[in-house]
């Protein structure tokens, strides 16, 4: 980071009382009365007055002729010198103060500003020395230190620096620029706590220093400190109302504090004063994205590719806009345009990439991840979108490698033992489905998803309890993670706790109400706490928003009989043995349901056949008993052996 301080350019003569000569009413001196010392003053006087007019040619002409009588004269060469800094002479300037040092030796006010020449031309060794010099000859005069410490900063020599800015205060503790630049190193060291308290003594000293309050809030805004930052910027702006800087520092943290509407209201002033600033509309249009206006916040990114063509975050984030008013068009041909502009954009080619996995454009996704993965083979985002791709293709090898892959390059990167776990999960391998959990966990502990996962893998495995632990920490996390409440719903069912799986179920469709697996879930419920007519409810919901899940005909079926709706329970398992003819369980319950309407016929047959299929011991033995209590003699029908 470049240094924050400037040098501090010491120009007046230091150490020197120059008298300027009066004359009037003296007679006028015969020429053996002239005294060369005496003409020499008076010019050099009449060089000062020039100077402190800003004439410097004619203070130049005045000194050289002040040289004329007196060229012993060091005050005069260090003048003239000065005189052409201020020209932007500096081959003048230096060889008239290294005569001055020729002539005073212990100079120490020309060893600094010759040393300022220096640092103007990057020269710092010899800076370096002349400081060091004029500290040497007036050891305790603080800005030889101030200056002293910038070509430490400039050498990278951070403790040096802090050294010298540290003797600057000893010895000028009233001076509000050395405070200032100390806290400005401790500000770059990350040292913010020390830095606030250096600014805030600079301000004590010096109420209107800008530079110091607007550092201050920097140090504040770093350190979570926002209501301190915005108070800092808001006096900046009672001091400088047009400071854009403090303008677009207070519209930040707004945006970071969720104040869009006052962050968009500070990028305006600064768009009223900067009016072609690409970065300040793209913005203004993150904010009016997070309030939900996307129509402005695709005016605003066009407006900053109108005077930015280039600035490919404005494609970016025009792009993401798109994707949100579900226009791919669009948002593909945003992510082309910055690739065009930055064609080694690999961010953009991952974007792009996940839009075409979203459109289900797999080959175009995979050639952009391979894209990337050639200009870039360690970029672990790449490889773990491809092992999504590949999950999504079920090609669950290929997933994992990819997967493996990414955690090498990336060890930290908790997104791939996530979706390896979930592989492994699907796989069945609980194990391994478990260790990638805990550590993306251990990587991203506040995740929703990867607590909801990890508790589903525990009901997998029965561990029901453990499951509500991790079902629980998913829900504090993210209160509207649909998924979390229906799989807690779950858990609460196995373990019999009816009343809390419903609620469960509930509170997941009304976080989602075209969630309907969860009505089939909470139709369950209803039908063991014998509540048949909700479950219905539920049930015809669910059919409605998803009419290929058949086993809803079968739940439903059992519901209609609760109620006594024998017939409408028919036909209903008569659905659901259309869609899945072996099902065993909706034989027996459509028997069960034509025994209660004395459709003894049909009923033998459906338990009949019940005794065909792949059926436990204990299922088998419940058919048996129906049949023989309707009069079957089982000794005449050919027995299929009990599937184990």
């Amino acid at each position: 980071m470049s240094p924050r301080f400037r040098f501090f350019l010491f120009v007046s003569l230091l150490g020197v009382v120059l008298t300027a000569c009066s004359v009037v009413n003296a007679p006028s001196p015969t020429p053996t009365q002239v005294d060369p010392k005496t003409v020499a003053q008076l010019l050099f006087t009449q060089g000062d007055q020039y100077f402190e007019a800003g004439e410097f040619e004619e203070a130049i002409t005045q000194y050289s002729e002040a040289l004329l009588f007196d060229s012993e004269n060091a005050d005069t060469y260090y003048k003239r010198g000065m005189a052409y800094v201020q020209l932007g002479n500096v081959t003048n300037a230096l060889a008239d103060l290294t005569v001055a040092l020729d002539i005073d030796p212990e100079y120490a006010a020309v060893y600094n500003d010759r040393g300022l020449i220096y640092v103007s031309l990057s020269d710092f060794e010899k800076a370096l020395d002349d400081f060091s010099q004029a500290i040497a000859y007036e050891p305790t005069f603080g800005t030889y230190y101030r200056n002293r410490a910038g070509v430490y900063l400039e050498k990278e020599d951070i403790e040096l620096a802090l050294a010298d800015l540290s003797e600057a205060i000893l010895y000028s503790p009233e001076a509000a620029g050395n405070y200032k630049d100390r806290g400005d190193l401790y500000f770059q060291q990350g040292d913010l706590e020390r830095a606030v308290a250096d600014y805030t003594k600079a301000i004590g000293l010096q109420p209107e220093y800008v530079v110091a309050l607007s550092n201050r809030g920097d140090a504040y805004a770093l350190s979570g400190q926002f209501e301190l930052a915005l108070a800092d910027f808001g006096k900046v702006l009672e001091l400088v109302p047009e400071d854009v800087g403090a303008l677009y520092k207070r519209a930040d943290l707004y945006n970071q504090l969720g104040d869009y509407e006052k962050a968009i209201e500070n990028y305006s002033a600064v768009l009223a004063i900067e009016t072609e600033s690409a970065k300040v509309y793209t913005d203004r249009g993150l904010a009016y994205r997070k309030l939900g206006q996307l129509d402005l916040a695709v005016a605003d990114y066009t407006k900053a590719l109108e005077v930015g063509p280039t600035y490919v975050i404005a494609f970016m984030n025009r792009a993401a806009v798109y994707r949100e008013q579900e226009d791919v068009e669009r948002a593909l041909a945003d992510y082309s345009d910055a690739i065009r502009v930055v064609p080694e954009f690999e961010q953009a080619y991952l974007e792009r990439a996940r839009l075409y996995r979203q459109i289900e454009n797999v080959a175009l996704a995979v050639l952009d991840l391979e894209t990337i993965l050639e200009m870039n083979p360690e970029n672990a985002e790449a490889y773990n979108e491809l092992g999504l791709l590949y999950a999504d293709q079920d090609d669950y090898e290929l997933a994992l490698d990819a997967y493996s892959k990414a955690i090498e390059l990336l060890p930290n990167y908790a997104n791939p033992y996530y979706n390896r776990g979930l592989v492994y999960h699907v796989l069945r391998d609980f194990l391994n489905a478990l260790e990638d959990y805990n550590h993306a966990i251990q990587l991203a502990f506040s995740s929703s998803d990867v607590y909801n996962s990890r508790g589903l893998l525990r009901s997998d495995t029965g561990q029901y309890e453990a499951a509500l632990t991790d079902f629980d920490l998913a829900i504090e996390l993210n209160p509207e993670n649909q998924n979390a409440y229906n799989n807690r719903g779950w858990a609460y069912y196995q373990l019999a706790r009816y009343e809390e799986a419903i609620a469960d179920y509930t509170k997941a469709v009304e976080i989602d109400p075209l969630y309907g697996q969860v009505y089939a879930n909470r139709a369950v419920a209803y039908n063991d706490i014998g509540e048949y007519a909700k479950a219905v409810d539920d049930l015809t919901v669910s059919l409605g928003l998803n009419p290929a899940n058949y086993i809803a005909y079968y739940i439903r079926g059992i519901a209609y009989a609760g109620i006594g709706e024998n017939q409408k329970a028919i036909e209903d398992f008569t659905a659901m043995i259309e869609i899945q003819p072996d099902y065993a369980p909706t034989y027996y319950y459509r028997a069960v349901v034509y025994e209660q309407i004395e459709a003894v016929d049909l009923a033998i047959a459906d338990y009949l056949h019940f005794l065909t299929m792949e059926i436990d011991i204990f299922a088998r033995t419940l058919a048996e008993d129906r049949l023989i209590a309707l009069g079957v003699d089982l000794q005449t029908i050919s027995q299929p052996t009990a599937a184990p």
